[in-house]
């Protein structure tokens, strides 16, 4: 074959594959990206609804994770628009739930079935939040009654026999309460007279204060976050003390 028509015939080859359909391209690439969104959204549905069964149980904190991380994972999929918009509720309601779990776990109850008491001894008891020395106690005892009383663990109560101290529940001040000493108790203790009426204060509260007076702190009021106290772990009604 010429010289000639050999060079012609590269010239044409070289033209063919330099020739190229845009249309065709665009729509090839259309086609992959919505290949590529259909894998996605697939995924993220699947997610999706694993998220809506963690809801289902009501585990807000767990479901607000499970969110996020669809929101993270697959920002442009139809999941994450839907959760978007239920963000701000779901950390609404975690928030809640995660305030609600520490406020309960302030609290620390005990039941011991004791042979010289005639039966189960349940108390309850919560540390102060300023002064985590000083716990508010509850106690219901089936030969001693009903009990509400402050335990001082590296303090002494200023209190000799009886005093009335200033008490607060939530925004509103309490009348004066009346307390009295323990004699030779380990650690210092004074019992808050009128059991039933301060329970019945500490159970509709969410803060309680007080002001018993200690030898180291003075007149210092001490703040209880009481709101999460759980009384069916007291066990059953007893008479208190000054029934």
């Amino acid at each position: 074959m010429p010289i000639r028509r050999i060079l012609l015939c590269l010239v044409l080859f070289a033209g063919l594959l330099g020739c190229s359909d845009p249309e065709a391209e665009r729509r090839e690439a259309e086609a992959r990206a919505q290949a590529a969104q259909a894998r996605i959204e697939a995924l993220a549905d699947e997610a999706y609804r694993q998220f809506e069964a963690v809801q289902s149980t009501n585990k807000p904190e767990l479901a607000l994770a499970y969110a996020e991380d669809i929101l993270s994972r697959y920002p442009n999929s139809r999941a994450a628009q839907r959760l978007s918009e239920q963000l701000p509720k779901l950390r609404e309601v975690a928030k809640a739930s995660a305030e609600q779990r520490r406020l309960e776990s302030l609290w620390t109850y005990h039941a011991v079935d004791d042979q010289e008491a005639g039966g189960r001894v349940f108390t309850a008891y919560v540390r102060a939040k300023n002064n985590s020395n000083l716990r508010l106690v509850l106690r219901r005892h089936p030969a001693w009654g009903q009990s509400v009383y402050l335990l001082a663990d590296s303090d002494e109560f200023s209190c000799v026999k009886e005093c009335r101290v200033a008490a607060r529940a939530d925004d509103q001040d309490l009348p004066k309460v009346l307390i009295s000493e323990v004699k030779n108790n380990v650690p210092p203790a004074v019992f808050l007279e009128e059991d039933q009426k301060m329970l019945e204060i500490i159970d509709q509260a969410q803060t309680f204060e007080i002001s018993p007076g200690l030898k180291k702190q003075g007149d210092k009021r001490f703040l209880f976050e009481v709101s999460a106290l759980d009384l069916e772990q007291l066990g059953p009604p007893v008479k208190g003390q000054n029934d």
